[in-house]
């Protein structure tokens, strides 16, 4: 895991693995389909994804989540999010309506609300190095 990425979950101080209360690493993945379905639907931002491999996508975000509830790491071959963002010039506004898609999805899976609470935290963090306009 790139540098950048944990210097920003270790802001999150977690103690114990939150993946459990969701299914572990496979229940992460369902949340994530579902999650990236809505997303490319999505006419404000689903352009953005739409040139990735969809498979790919899922399963670097699901070893990059899964490790930010504390699971234990999957991959630490993952690449910086800034670096990957970048190119795309994505907005605050990009930003906060992809953020509001996963907290509608997190809602339908019933995740609790301490781990939607968790995720969206963390989710947040990452706005200062993924937004570039």
């Amino acid at each position: 895991m790139s540098k950048e990425n944990l210097e920003i979950l270790q802001t999150l101080n977690l103690r114990k693995d939150h993946t459990r209360e969701i299914g572990g690493y496979e229940g992460l993945k369902r949340i994530l389909e579902t999650f990236y379905s809505r997303i490319l639907q999505d006419i404000m931002i689903g352009y953005f994804f739409k040139p990735f491999e969809l498979e790919e996508l899922i399963a670097h975000q699901a070893q990059f989540t899964y490790k930010a509830l504390g699971g234990t790491e999957r991959n630490d071959k993952l690449r910086p999010l800034g670096e990957l963002h970048k190119p795309m010039a994505i907005t605050e506004g990009h930003f906060y309506r992809r953020h509001k898609i996963l907290e509608e999805t997190l809602i339908t899976h019933e995740v609790p609300e301490n781990i939607v609470q968790l995720w969206l935290e963390m989710d947040l963090k990452f706005k200062k190095i993924i937004v570039s306009r």
